[in-house]
């Protein structure tokens, strides 16, 4: 019986074929382009999810001031509401965004100074609203100037987290070369 067995899987053996050389190479090109394809994806995944430095916050800050300064601007000019309209809704969106960022940042660092950048960021957001809203006119500008305020105290509050860090900066510098 053994004997039997072991004719059986020697024809089975001799009926197969190995891959020719150009098979296989192809083969393991197919499976490293796969594996090139899964890491650039990655790196742009990690790329996506990475939060903003404190630089980069600040800088978001002053492009959020800088567009509801032209908002404020435009208030003398007699254009139309859809025009003030979608801007006030585009401020809107991008504090939301920032506020999202960072509330992210304060939580990873778990700082209190940059948690209370996100609610003087939220508050500029809510007097922000009733324009969006128009429960005020675009003529009542005391809202955009109390958002504009408390988006100012937020800049002030990221200037001295940056201050902070660099004090940091060059303490660890002194620690490593002194």
């Amino acid at each position: 019986m053994n004997g039997f067995i072991y004719m059986l899987c020697a024809g089975e053996a001799a009926e197969t074929q190995t891959p020719s050389l150009q098979s296989v190479i192809l083969e393991y090109v197919f499976y490293a382009a796969i594996i090139i394809v899964g890491i650039l994806i990655l790196a742009l995944l990690k790329k996506k999810t990475r939060l903003p430095t404190h630089n980069e916050l600040k800088r978001r800050l002053n492009v959020l001031a800088e567009s509801l300064d032209r908002i404020i601007a435009s208030l003398d000019k007699e254009e139309g509401g859809y025009d003030f309209l979608r801007e006030i809704n585009k401020l809107i969106y991008t504090a939301d965004k920032l506020i999202y960022a960072v509330t992210l940042v304060s939580e990873r660092e778990r700082d209190t100074g940059i948690s209370s950048i996100a609610q003087q960021l939220e508050t500029c957001k809510n007097k922000l609203a009733p324009y969006k809203y128009r429960t005020k006119a675009k003529d009542e500008a005391d809202g955009l100037k109390d958002a504009r305020a408390d988006l100012n105290a937020a800049i002030l509050a990221m200037d001295s987290i940056l201050g902070r860090d660099n004090e940091l900066k060059e303490k660890k510098a002194k620690r490593y070369n002194g």
